[in-house]
């Protein structure tokens, strides 16, 4: 426990400290994996920032700028050594944040684990990379469709279009409406999955399934466990980095295939809906997307502080994240609790990160009019609030 406290801690910690401190430069170098490295980079489906090691340290952060600001940073340990070099895959976050120049350095640390005061030593900082420039692609790919599950291994079709791609495969627990434990597999591999991969699949399913009904029976109440695996694409290709849409399937067939219809913009028309905080009756703005409710944040925000349940917003400007504070109170800018106009929007997903009491979190969430719109299940999932509905009232009750 005391070593995973210290990582969360460093993450917090060590980012002004490395910009700040005056540590050795040059004492060990990082580069793009691209620039020192004969094959062919496409085929790898990602931009890797390596780096060489360092004597004495215990781990590295690898901090990532976009336009000279510090965007995002990853920790790795001192034993994760990649042949001779170290390697932290940066991609995903580049496709997040956009186009742009980007650099990294590399921070090696010496930590303490059983030190009873946290103090991270500084050894030594890396040079800039050289910049990189990103340009987002005007091309997206195409979800993985025809996916099926024999009994053995997992086949699917895809559109390449002659474009070197990765394919990558999420495994998730779902119980009822709400989901746990995603495991990752990222890897080149082909459309027709390999019987060591589907017994993979399972193996880590039930690994995860036993882990919560251990620690976490809670969870069997919300609904029968059942296993979602997520299959996309990637691509790369020095200069475009782009991703497609995740295909969403239930090898045991419980749920039909669908594509995550979250990755485009849709249309939608505000309207009141009625919510019950703790017996208080409240109009709310509402958006039905995908037959699920999206309310305004701030307004949750604050009938939920009002309810008992204090819940602070506030925005990162650096790391262009909303930040999401319990046992806060909410503090009010104006124009909460808006009624709806019946009017159609544009409702495009929230490019946001989203952190809870400092860490990320990961929520559904639609930017309509200028404000961020929240699934109210998935919100009050993380809040601890009980949601329940009364057919006969129309009404959506909330409960501490």
């Amino acid at each position: 426990m005391k070593k995973v406290l210290c990582v969360v801690l460093a993450v917090v910690m060590l980012l002004p400290c490395m910009l700040t401190a005056n540590a050795q430069e040059d004492g060990f170098t990082c580069y793009w994996g691209f620039e020192n490295q004969e094959e062919d980079y496409n085929s790898l489906g990602g931009l890797e920032v390596r780096f060489d090691g360092y004597a004495g340290a215990t781990g590295y952060y690898a901090v990532l700028y976009k336009d000279g600001q510090a965007k995002e940073q990853e920790y790795i340990e001192a034993e994760m050594l990649f042949g001779d070099f170290y390697a932290v895959d940066m991609s995903d976050y580049i496709i997040e944040f956009g186009s742009g120049t980007y650099t990294c350095a590399v921070a090696a640390v010496e930590i303490d684990y059983d030190a009873d005061v946290f103090e991270p030593k500084l050894l030594a900082k890396t040079p800039m990379s050289n910049p990189y420039v990103y340009t987002e692609p005007s091309v997206t790919l195409a979800p993985a469709q025809n996916v099926v599950y024999d009994g053995s291994r997992i086949t699917f079709t895809h559109e390449a279009n002659n474009i070197a791609l990765t394919y990558h495969m999420q495994c998730i627990v779902e119980y009822g409406d709400y989901r746990t434990f995603c495991f990752y597999e990222s890897s080149d591999f082909i459309p027709e999955m390999t019987e060591e991969r589907a017994g993979w699949m399972w193996e880590h399913y039930n690994e995860a399934l036993a882990f919560d009904r251990e620690y976490s029976p809670e969870l069997l109440e919300r609904g029968e466990p059942k296993l979602l695996v997520v299959i996309y694409a990637k691509a790369w290709d020095i200069n475009q980095a782009q991703q497609s849409p995740k295909t969403y399937f239930y090898p045991n067939g419980e749920k039909p295939t669908y594509t995550e219809p979250y990755a485009v913009p849709v249309w939608t028309k505000s309207k009141n809906a009625m919510l019950s905080f703790e017996g208080e009756q409240t109009e709310i703005e509402a958006y039905n997307i995908y037959d699920n409710n999206y309310f305004k944040l701030r307004d949750l925000a604050l009938k939920l502080t009002e309810m008992g349940v204090p819940v602070e917003v506030t925005w990162d400007e650096e790391k262009q994240a909303i930040n999401l504070l319990t046992g806060v109170e909410y503090t009010s800018v104006g124009g909460e609790l808006k009624a709806a106009d019946n009017t159609g929007r544009e409702a495009v997903p929230c490019k946001s990160r989203i952190y809870l009491d400092g860490s990320k979190i990961d929520l559904k969430a639609y930017t309509i009019n200028g404000n961020n719109f929240f699934k109210l299940r998935d919100l009050c999932a993380v809040l601890n609030v009980k949601v329940g509905w009364d057919e006969e009232k129309q009404l959506i009750i909330l409960n501490k």
